[in-house]
């Protein structure tokens, strides 16, 4: 894991950021969440994805996992590129259904869309069992 990876002198200077802007190739949970739990106190999150496909080869289904800053502190989550395709819906689920203190969600799309697939982008979320009973989703972009 990423973590791993990370210097211990450099841990407790992580703790102290709050906000973590991310470029990705394509909507990645467990890659993203490795990075994360290098954050323990994040208070906003903003990824930019430049690709929103990414083949699946990994079990992107991270049920039981916790993750500190998700569950604690993070209150906003911006998604720039997002598709509405499966990688992405189960990405912002994740946060949707785990960040209690989510205050906000943008997602930022880069097409056309209508009231009825926001509907649908809702409903795969899972947004009525939200963590958080006050966060929002905000769709922006092209509508």
């Amino acid at each position: 894991t990423i973590q791993a990876m990370v210097d211990s002198s450099l841990v407790s200077s992580l703790h102290n950021v709050k906000i973590l802007k991310l470029v990705v190739h394509g909507l990645r949970l467990n890659h993203v969440i490795d990075v994360l739990r290098c954050f323990p106190c994040l208070q906003q999150l903003h990824i930019n994805t430049l690709t929103s496909y990414v083949p699946n080869k990994q079990n992107d289904n991270p049920a039981a996992t916790t993750v500190e800053c998700v569950d604690r502190h993070l209150k906003q989550v911006i998604v720039r590129n997002y598709s509405g395709k499966k990688p992405d819906y189960k990405f912002a689920k994740f946060f949707v259904l785990n960040a209690r203190a989510l205050e906000s969600m943008k997602l930022h799309v880069p097409f056309s869309w209508n009231n009825e697939w926001r509907s649908r982008q809702r409903i795969k979320m899972d947004f009525k069992n939200r963590a958080s009973p006050n966060a929002l989703i905000c769709f922006e972009g092209t509508e």
